[in-house]
C-alpha cells in the first residue's frame, strides 16, 4: 500500500510514512516464527524506505511498542528463556 502512495506523498510539503513493527523482528521467537519473520521483513522494508526517501520531503519512521500481555507473552511463561527474551525486548523498547 505505501509503495502505490510514494509519489502523492513526494507531492506534499511534508509528508510522514509510520511503520509498527515489535521487538521481535530482532530478537525472534521460535513458537512464533511468521510473526516473528514478518517484523523482520517490515524493520528492513523501513530502512528502504528510509534510504529511497531521504532527499525527499517525506520522512520514514518505525515505532516498537512495548511488550503487551497477549497470548504471545501467555505462551511464554513455562519457557526457561523467558526471562532473556524480556530482557531483550526491553533493551530494545526501552
Amino acid at each position: 500500500m505505501t509503495s502505490s502512495l510514494i509519489e502523492h506523498l513526494k507531492s506534499k510539503e511534508e509528508a510522514v510514512i509510520i511503520n509498527t513493527t515489535s521487538a521481535l523482528g530482532f530478537v525472534p521467537l521460535a513458537t512464533n516464527a511468521v510473526y516473528s519473520a514478518t517484523k523482520a521483513a517490515l524493520h528492513s522494508y523501513t530502512l528502504s524506505q528510509r534510504y529511497l526517501l531521504k532527499d525527499t520531503t517525506v520522512k520514514v519512521l518505525k515505532i516498537i511498542p512495548p511488550g503487551v500481555q497477549t497470548e504471545l507473552m501467555t505462551d511464554l511463561k513455562d519457557n526457561p528463556l523467558a526471562g532473556f527474551f524480556y530482557f531483550m525486548v526491553l533493551s530494545f523498547t526501552a
